[in-house]
């Protein structure tokens, strides 16, 4: 039975079922992208199944010149498109909303990333159906 957890374990590793970290890079221009860093038996197809709509493909496409049989441990994949590449995303201003409370509902957004994306919008005067950019 041990000899069988072993041999488990070990094909589970060559096959690259296992793990990585995600992390938020931040860049300083402000932006953030979205990476996986590779660890023991990482590949490039256990990215993309570990991470939600990533396909090889996009892999390919947001890392030129990657190697795939020559991934490097700690090298960092980006697993998320480009910033300038991601559409922009509205807030639809409903009762009650703040600059505040508009960057909580948004993960990963401030309320100073609120004031770079809306420099023609008053916080403090904000309309029922105004539309303000999070992303």
């Amino acid at each position: 039975m041990k000899k069988r957890v072993i041999s488990l374990a070990v094909a589970g590793l060559a096959l690259g079922i296992g793990g990585g970290n995600v992390a938020a890079n931040d860049y300083k221009d402000g932006s953030e992208e979205t990476s996986h860093t590779v660890s023991p038996g990482t590949t490039l197809y256990s990215m993309a199944n570990l991470h939600t709509d990533v396909t090889l493909k996009n892999l390919y496409e947001w890392n030129p010149g990657i190697e795939p049989r020559n991934l490097q441990l700690g090298q960092e994949v980006r697993v998320a498109p480009p910033e300038e590449n991601m559409p922009e995303q509205y807030h639809t201003v409903s009762p009650g909303s703040t600059f505040y409370s508009i960057a909580n509902l948004h993960e990963g957004l401030t309320v100073e990333e609120l004031y770079e994306l809306n420099p023609d919008v008053d916080p403090y005067n904000l309309q029922l159906g105004q539309e303000i950019r999070v992303r």
